[in-house]
């Protein structure tokens, strides 16, 4: 059950961050309610096509979603202190791989829409606040509504954007953190910036495109 509800919180992370032209949002909450109205939308429109060619679904999400995921912050998150050693190169590297594996992981989830819809609750005050979650439900036909919690970040230019998932009380980043983390604790960065890249290429979906 809670596979299926993080699988089905991917779907909607990639759904919620998906505008059809890039946007700059200084309103957390406006950016997750927008976003999420358009891209219903073109999933429902696009989705024969998207099906019938994987490449489309990530060059859709490396244009248009990646704008919207803080992966650089994400990438850190997970590297913990073990990024203070690690040599530029090095945390760059990670850092490449980490977002194309979030990528993968995303383009592999969108597989699971099936006409999901988000409710969202009232905005909330946060004033000079860096970090806000904001909270919406997950209703699907015949199963009971799932509560998720989008955690978005203020960046340095003003600009919102979302970098983690928490699915039923289960932190996507949180997640990532406990494997990778401890994997690079254990074996250091370059193995597993070497196995990140090694899932990459084993991924069904290909690359395309020059993600920044």
């Amino acid at each position: 059950m809670i596979k299926r509800i993080l699988q089905l919180g991917l779907v909607l992370l990639v759904a919620a961050v998906m505008p059809a032209k890039a946007t700059s949002y200084t309103n957390p909450y406006v950016m997750m309610q927008e976003v999420a109205d358009k891209a219903f939308g073109r999933l429902a429109q696009e989705r024969g096509e998207l099906e019938q060619d994987p490449a489309k679904v990530r060059a859709l999400i490396d244009e248009e979603l990646l704008p919207y995921i803080d992966y650089k912050y994400a990438a850190y998150k997970v590297m913990g202190q073990q990024a203070r050693s690690a040599t530029k190169e090095q945390r760059l590297a990670f850092t490449e791989q980490f977002k194309e594996y979030m990528l993968a992981t995303f383009a592999n989830a969108f597989n699971k829409y099936n006409d999901q819809t988000l409710e969202f609750a009232p905005e909330q005050p946060y004033g000079d606040a860096k970090i806000v979650a904001i909270n919406v439900k997950l209703i699907e036909e015949r199963r009971e509504p799932v509560d998720l919690q989008f955690k978005a970040r203020k960046n340095k230019k003003g600009h919102w954007k979302v970098f983690d998932l928490v699915a039923e009380g289960i932190s996507l980043l949180a997640s990532q953190q406990a494997e990778l983390g401890g994997l690079i604790r254990q074996n250091g960065i370059e193995s597993v910036t070497a196995q990140l890249a090694e899932r990459n290429r084993q991924g069904i979906v290909a690359t395309t495109g020059q993600s920044q």
